[in-house]
């Protein structure tokens, strides 16, 4: 039987782990009851550990849809993502589209992740996509086979996927279960520039 490739993140997120994994796995308990992510992102832990219930949330909800459209249908997602090129001009028409199905919302989201500058997601006080053309080295947006992964690892867990804030899900861990708490941190001195990414900030005030 042919050993299914690990899924992998579809998107690119600010302070992605996917490079640490290595540095993170062995702290982690071998057995655990339900697995819990309150600052989902990129998802690249979930998706490496792959556990048989989980809870993931986000405070970023054009995100959270994503995820929920990848786990009900990878393949729409993957025909919205990828239905026109990964060029400047094609960028900026997508940018400025509202609306659609949830299909539609998702692959473009999905697009839009990956022709942005750095993968950054930006939005304007009107909370309105806003993050300029990123000149990718390539015309890639997303792997249709790693789509189809992601989504049965997704069904796997039962995936309970959500947006919300991070504290409201939490509180339904107990113990046995397993706590991935990564938000998007800031420091004190200088909130290290991601208040110039976010119409709503996460600060140290929310954590005292």
């Amino acid at each position: 039987a042919t050993i299914p490739r690990p899924a992998q993140p579809f998107i690119s997120w600010a302070g992605s782990k996917r490079k640490l994994l290595d540095q993170i796995t062995p702290h982690l308990p071998t057995s655990y009851d339900r697995y819990f992510e309150p600052f989902l992102g990129g998802g690249s832990l979930f998706l490496h550990l792959r556990p048989s219930t989980a809870f993931l949330n986000d405070a970023c909800l054009p995100l959270v849809e994503t995820w929920r459209a990848v786990k009900r249908n990878p393949s729409g997602v993957h025909r919205e993502a990828t239905r026109r090129p990964l060029e400047k001009a094609d960028y900026y028409i997508a940018r400025a589209e509202r609306g659609g199905g949830y299909l539609q919302r998702a692959g473009r989201f999905v697009y839009l992740n990956k022709g942005a500058f750095n993968g950054l997601y930006r939005v304007n006080l009107r909370g309105e996509f806003n993050v300029p053309w990123g000149a990718p080295k390539s015309g890639f947006v997303c792997d249709l086979a790693n789509l189809k992964e992601v989504s049965e690892v997704l069904n796997g867990a039962n995936a309970t996927i959500t947006h919300g804030d991070f504290a409201d899900v939490l509180r339904h861990a107990g113990s046995g279960d397993l706590a991935f708490v990564d938000p998007p941190y800031v420091t004190s001195h200088n909130n290290n520039g991601f208040v110039a990414y976010n119409a709503k900030i996460f600060s140290l005030s929310l954590i005292h």
